[in-house]
């Protein structure tokens, strides 16, 4: 499984991060234990292919592991789903070049995590550069301050947006603004529920994009 490029990326676009880990249960694990070679207690797979994409070039990197930790003794701050069987992946999307380095096995492991999973939570960070002048920030950087109030410096330049749950027990999503010369940098975070197949780079975007919208305004031309 190799990930699709979203249609459609906006000039913005930067960099796009998905990731997530589990404690699996030994039910979930068995259809995974193949995977794993005779007296090994874990697999990393990897992947580092560059596609075109609407005339683009971008890098897809990629590392799935599984982890058979049943025959050690469960850390002290161990969770209450604490199994000793855990997976973890990272997909990673970015403009650019890459030499192709993908290990022979991460086909058959993506399959079957895939099969396990389906639909999961995972973390979702999108990397954007706005140019300033381009857009107007939800929160106008840089603020100046005193050096009466902040010793040794003069500016703020960067803000971090966030919004919570009405019970204020949850953040759901935020947004960074960092301005950086004549750039906005920014970066949205959120969980979502995401499918491990070709389209979960699309169904990301398309969320953290939905928020990173809500930080900027785009500046009418006439």
């Amino acid at each position: 499984m190799v990930p699709r490029v979203p249609p459609g990326l906006a000039t913005w676009f930067r960099g796009l991060g998905v990731e997530a880990s589990y404690h699996l249960e030994p039910a979930e694990f068995e259809p995974l234990r193949a995977l794993l070679r005779e007296g090994a207690t874990a697999i990393h797979s990897y992947l580092r292919q560059t596609v075109q994409a609407e005339g683009q070039a971008f890098v897809i990197n990629g590392l799935m592991g599984i982890h058979d930790f049943r025959s050690q003794p469960p850390p002290e701050a161990a969770s209450e789903d604490y199994t000793g069987l855990y997976l973890h992946y990272h997909l990673r999307l970015r403009r650019g070049r890459a030499t192709d380095a993908t290990t022979p096995d991460w086909a058959a492991t993506t399959g079957a995590v895939s099969g396990v999973i389906g639909t999961n939570t995972a973390e979702v960070e999108l990397l954007l550069d706005h140019p300033v002048g381009g857009v107007v920030p939800a929160v106008a950087l840089p603020i100046a301050v005193k050096e009466a109030d902040v010793p040794g410096f003069s500016e703020i330049r960067g803000v971090r947006l966030a919004k919570t749950a009405p019970d204020g027990t949850e953040e759901l999503y935020s947004v960074v603004i960092d301005r950086v010369g004549d750039v906005y940098r920014a970066r949205a975070e959120t969980r979502v529920q995401l499918p491990l197949d070709e389209q979960i780079f699309t169904s990301a975007y398309e969320r953290t994009r939905s928020i990173a919208e809500l930080a900027f305004h785009t500046v009418a031309t006439s």
